[in-house]
């Protein structure tokens, strides 16, 4: 009965352990979600600055274009109108190199984020199954043994009980009666 007893402590000791362990992960799990969110408007930001970026190119082309049929009329300045293309083509190009930098960044990030909570979420449903009832069937098969063992013991004790209070009363007689001298 005390290894039962122990057994069952010890499960229930386990079990405040596993809820106190579900209820950090559930935090940390909505740390982390806060944090994705966090991430998402980053990268919605950076999409943001890209397409202004591209906004931006096209205006400055617009405006190349004017200038290069204003200067082509004109022919002035054809050294300028050259170092200008060649500004807003290398603007262009290292804005896309940067834009894609940063994205990438971002998007690793949320990849390892997302793994990270998957690998969360398994062991919270590993956690959950471990809550579950445990199985007491063997301690329950035991105490069940022990019952009928000890109701076999008290039929016994009972019928001896019984025999003795019997030989009482017959001894009882006997002596009343004159059969046995006291």
């Amino acid at each position: 009965m005390d290894n039962f007893m122990s057994k069952l402590s010890q499960r229930i000791n386990a079990q405040d352990t596993i809820k106190a362990n579900l209820m950090a992960d559930a935090a940390e799990k909505e740390q982390l979600k806060k944090q994705l969110a966090e991430y998402d408007s980053i990268m919605q930001s950076v999409r943001n600055l890209y397409l202004k970026q591209e906004e931006n190119s096209e205006v400055f082309k617009e405006l190349l274009a004017k200038l290069d049929a204003k200067t082509a009329t004109e022919d002035k300045q054809p050294q300028l109108l050259a170092e200008m293309k060649e500004y807003i083509s290398k603007s262009d190009e290292f804005t896309h190199k940067e834009c894609v930098k940063v994205y990438r960044n971002v998007q690793a990030l949320l990849d390892e984020q997302n793994k990270k909570l998957d690998a969360d979420v398994a062991a919270l449903k590993e956690q959950v199954e471990s809550c579950k009832a445990p199985d007491l069937s063997e301690e329950l098969a035991q105490l069940k043994r022990m019952e009928a063992k000890h109701n076999r013991t008290n039929k016994w004790l009972l019928w001896l009980a019984v025999l003795m209070s019997a030989a009482n009363i017959a001894v009882v007689l006997c002596i009343y009666f004159g059969i046995l001298p006291f």
